[in-house]
């Protein structure tokens, strides 16, 4: 894993452009763009980018085609001249194809259903780090850059990415393009998009530490929202529990993006993607809802280096639900949760 950072040492990337098309995603497919603005840490000829089993059309720099090498799993693209340490600059690379779901089914590309989604970590791939199946990019744990992300979709179906929505326009007669920006840098792995006939609960956190307001965003399908908001009742309190204990959300939205997924949720920065199974009207899950939000502490603002400090983002998760669990009950629930935890690890 300190093998796959190394890159960074040489490269900083700022931010990345995404452009997606995912209006032929019925059929499995996604065809688009992604601009990798970047900064040689030393004196540069190529920049190195993890892609996963797409089909590379082209790779463009300052408006003319450059070369480039790709194996299916590393894209190699050639600048034609040397990029001084310290400059920025940018390259846009054209890719399309059928984005990978990882070996394990836990992790990768998801189009099932009507919902295309990603999760951004393979349990079963090496790095785990998961952006590379559809976006180039430097797939580690360290290297932290901006996003913006511009999503077609047809006309019944929107997309719900990480940050801010900034705009929906509509495009031709039947497709809308949805942009959506994150200013607050993150690692590939937290990188998020879904799309499906979603519309979202918005909903509002008062911040007495921050003195100000942080919006909530909850987006599933029509039907679900009532779910949702029922599910959801304490999140207010989980986040006075997190801000209490951990200090202010760095964030400028929290979000969770429902998804029909039953194997876990995954922590995307501001866009939690989550099962939507659990999001049943009760509160029997909430130490889950709990657990992804306390992740914007613990794993995406704080990371891992390499997957052996894994403990950082996961252990401090766990210990967060039980810590909800007193801030929203009592210390007699949180004992017996932390008892129940301490015995499956014995066991």
């Amino acid at each position: 894993s300190g093998t796959e950072s190394l890159r960074s040492d040489t490269m900083n990337v700022l931010g990345y452009e995404i452009y997606l098309d995912f209006t032929n995603a019925d059929l499995g497919t996604l065809k688009g763009d992604c601009e990798v603005k970047f900064s040689p840490v030393m004196n540069a000829s190529s920049i190195s980018l993890d892609l996963l089993q797409l089909n590379v059309d082209s790779i463009v720099m300052h408006g003319n085609q450059i070369p480039f090498s790709y194996n299916d799993t590393l894209i190699v693209a050639h600048f034609g001249s040397t990029i001084n340490a310290g400059l920025t600059d940018s390259l846009t690379v054209y890719y399309h194809g059928s984005p990978q779901m990882d070996p394990s089914g836990w992790g990768g590309f998801y189009m099932t259903g009507g919902y295309y989604y990603n999760l951004g970590v393979g349990f079963a791939s090496d790095p785990h780090n998961y952006g590379r199946v559809w976006h180039p990019c430097f797939d580690n744990f360290v290297e932290r850059a901006t996003y913006d992300f511009f999503i077609l979709t047809d006309a019944g179906n929107t997309a719900y990415c990480n940050g801010t929505r900034l705009s929906v326009m509509n495009v031709g007669t039947d497709s809308l393009l949805t942009h959506w920006n994150l200013q607050t840098e993150i690692p590939s792995y937290l990188a998020s998009v879904a799309v499906s006939s979603y519309t979202h609960v918005v909903q509002n956190y008062f911040s007495v530490l921050q003195s100000q307001n942080i919006r909530i965003w909850l987006a599933a399908k029509p039907a679900d929202t009532t779910n949702a908001k029922n599910s959801f009742l304490h999140l207010v309190d989980a986040m006075e529990a997190f801000e209490n204990y951990y200090g202010p959300y760095n964030w400028e939205r929290i979000g969770y993006v429902m998804v029909p997924f039953n194997s876990g949720a995954m922590e995307h920065a501001t866009n939690i993607a989550y099962p939507l199974a659990t999001v049943n009207g009760t509160l029997t899950y909430e130490t889950l809802m709990a657990h992804e939000l306390s992740h914007h502490w613990w794993g995406d603002w704080v990371t891992c280096m390499t997957a052996e400090e894994m403990w950082i983002n996961e252990g401090m998760a766990k210990y967060s639900e039980h810590l909800f669990t007193e801030w929203v009950y009592d210390y007699d629930q949180y004992m017996d949760l932390m008892r129940d935890n301490h015995y499956d690890v014995l066991r």
